[in-house]
């Protein structure tokens, strides 16, 4: 369920606990390593104009991540994309296979969708922890 406003404590704290679960006390955040760790795939592949997507199959998750991006882009988009994983249900599509997958609207580019803005509040926070920027 998401909220009408982002949850920027919450989100705060599971990055926190992701971190401290995952043993990283320093960067970099080995963000591909913390996906993986929570069994969801990445997969990269050349997505013309997307970013990055979740798609869900039962319990089975993939990310996709456009692999034409650059590298600090990729790792952002991933950390982006497991926030969708982690925090947001989906919608359902169906074509040959059901599956639910996060989509983007032109909304999605405007900094008003909710699920947008916590999926990017996540993302900083895993990619660049308050307690690294502290410590530096």
């Amino acid at each position: 369920m998401t909220s009408d406003r982002p949850r920027y404590a919450r989100i705060e704290q599971l990055t926190n606990t992701l971190l401290i679960e995952s043993g990283i006390s320093a960067p970099p955040v080995p963000v591909e390593q913390i996906i993986r760790a929570r069994g969801i795939v990445i997969q990269t592949k050349s997505l013309g104009e997307v970013s990055g997507l979740v798609i869900r199959k039962g319990k089975e998750i993939v990310i996709g991540v456009n692999k034409d991006h650059p590298p600090n882009r990729r790792r952002f988009t991933m950390a982006h994309e497991l926030a969708h994983a982690l925090l947001h249900h989906g919608n359902e599509v169906h074509y040959d296979k059901d599956f639910r997958i996060n989509l983007r609207s032109e909304e999605s580019g405007l900094g008003i969708h909710v699920e947008e803005i916590e999926a990017n509040f996540f993302a900083a926070c895993l990619l660049m922890p308050r307690r690294f920027l502290d410590a530096d």
